[in-house]
């Protein structure tokens, strides 16, 4: 298992070798240091996460990323949007509230989420994005304004 390209940011490659190899030296096998290690890596604050590893991620924000492909109307007015992002592990439902001011997003546009909380409805996971979140739009020179 490559933890680097399982999970972007958080570590660099030789912080997760270094992890990995304490580890086995403290005497856990190999597949638990790599499972334990790709946990905390996952764990990390500015780490971008599969959207099907949401779910199991052990703290309740997350960074995300991924192509909005499909937007629903909204069934509330305090919901500015509602759609499904997906990358290649999956899709997620979103939301962004309208008191948390985040650019519009249309259909199409590769997203990056950055500390959306993470929400479960009938046992399925999607993610909000709030007033302390962020949108980028990976690729766009300039930020987009929203």
């Amino acid at each position: 298992m490559r933890i680097a390209h399982r999970v972007r940011g958080g570590f660099e490659r030789s912080g997760i070798e270094a992890r990995i190899v304490d580890r086995v030296s403290a005497g856990v096998d190999l597949q638990a240091a790599v499972l334990d290690t790709l946990e905390e890596v996952r764990a990390t604050p500015g780490a971008i996460v599969p959207v099907d590893d949401i779910g199991s991620v052990v703290r309740g924000k997350v960074d995300v990323e991924g192509r909005v492909v499909e937007l629903w109307t909204p069934s509330h007015p305090s919901i500015a949007q509602v759609g499904l992002l997906e990358d290649e592990s999956g899709t997620v439902k979103f939301t962004s509230w309208a008191r948390s001011n985040q650019p519009w997003l249309a259909g199409g546009e590769v997203v990056r989420f950055q500390n959306v909380a993470r929400n479960w409805y009938r046992g399925r996971v999607s993610v909000a994005l709030t007033g302390w979140s962020r949108v980028e739009f990976p690729g766009v020179s300039a930020q987009r304004l929203g």
